[in-house]
């Protein structure tokens, strides 16, 4: 199943990439049973809350003061093979090298029994962040194609955000980040008639490229993140 979440009705807040991640694992976290490992929890207080999981394990690289369940990369997964019912990843993909992306998924089969699934997100458009950890944004093809190789049967494919989205979020991330940075959230509303006036113009050019062609070919190729989900074969 593919899914286009390209809808123009968010608000100045939330037009940008963490509403669509956001999106995708309400969608997909209902469907994780039983043991869940969660690779790169973060902190506490972003911890996922998996709804139908009988038990989470949360793994990362890092230990957050204490807060790491298990301390371990996500390429060399300490646990034995098929003890795992679902495995979920949110915003990591992006940091692994290549190689370790391929492991990662490799290990995630390994430790996951015939049948589980594996759900994982990434951003497409998004600027540079946690630098130098900061190394590639695949697309959905090439997440959907790496499942695949691994012994995955995708049954989910994911793009959040429309070619209008793309737009304002290069428009005005930078912007928003300079005012947090300084302390100054409330400057970034000064932007928002500007950001209204872009998001119209950008609904209308849908429109017309879906009247004139039949489809939004730009929205298609101008999206904000990637989702993938995958049962192991």
């Amino acid at each position: 199943m593919r899914v286009d979440d390209s809808s123009a009705t968010q608000s100045f807040e939330e037009a940008y990439p963490a509403v669509y991640r956001r999106r995708f694992e309400e969608m997909t976290d209902m469907r994780l049973e039983g043991r869940v490992l969660d690779v790169g929890c973060g902190p506490a207080e972003h911890w996922a809350e998996v709804p139908n999981a009988d038990e989470v394990v949360r793994l990362d690289v890092d230990p957050y003061d204490g807060d790491t369940e298990v301390v371990a990369d996500a390429a060399d997964l300490p646990f034995a093979d098929s003890s795992f019912d679902a495995v979920r990843s949110s915003a990591v993909l992006e940091h692994l090298d290549y190689h370790s992306l391929i492991d990662f998924v490799a290990e995630s089969r390994r430790v996951l029994a015939d049948g589980g699934r594996f759900v994982a997100s990434a951003p497409f458009s998004f600027p540079l962040h946690s630098e130098p950890n900061d190394r590639h944004r695949p697309t959905v093809h090439g997440l959907e194609e790496l499942l695949e190789r691994e012994g995955f049967e995708v049954d989910l494919v994911y793009k959040g955000g429309s070619y209008a989205d793309s737009l304002l979020h290069a428009l005005f991330q930078p912007f928003l980040s300079a005012c947090l940075w300084a302390g100054r959230p409330g400057l970034a509303a000064a932007f928002l008639p500007m950001h209204l006036a872009v998001r119209t113009a950008g609904g209308l050019v849908d429109a017309a490229v879906r009247a004139a062609v039949g489809e939004n070919a730009i929205g298609e190729r101008w999206y904000l993140m990637n989702g993938v989900s995958g049962v192991a074969r």
